[in-house]
């Protein structure tokens, strides 16, 4: 009996550990602390190849707090951030997905974190996501 429970555990670690990605925030984006997410998807994003594997590593960089400018009399206002959430990645070529850093894929504010889009392409084309 303790050697069921073992591995059922083991089986159910595996499957919990597989739902985050293995990767880091590029110390490149961060030390830089432009808000946002990077490499963007104009440069810095690698080429797939249909039926090869393809990885790529995005860094997320989530503010304290940004400035908005609303229409007089209000002007420039401070608004503190929450939280940053990526909720879907659409637009993505068949035979790819993304993971999170984190399996909520929510960052909170003033944080750094990361996501893998991974898998093997199934079609060709130039995708923006």
């Amino acid at each position: 009996m303790k050697k069921n429970l073992y591995i059922v555990t083991l089986f159910l670690l595996t499957l919990n550990l597989g739902g985050f990605a293995q990767c880091t925030p590029d110390p490149i984006y961060t030390t830089a602390g432009i808000p946002g997410v990077w490499p963007d998807t104009i440069t810095g994003v690698a080429s797939g190849t249909i039926g090869s594997a393809y990885s790529q590593n995005f860094t997320v960089i989530v503010p304290a707090d940004t400035s908005v400018t609303l229409p007089p009399p209000v002007g420039t206002v401070t608004a503190t951030i929450n939280s940053a959430t990526i909720t879907g990645i659409s637009g993505l070529p068949m035979g790819l997905t993304y993971t999170c850093d984190i399996s909520t894929c929510i960052w909170p504010g003033n944080t750094n974190g990361c996501f893998v889009i991974s898998g093997t392409p199934a079609q060709a084309g130039n995708f923006t996501f």
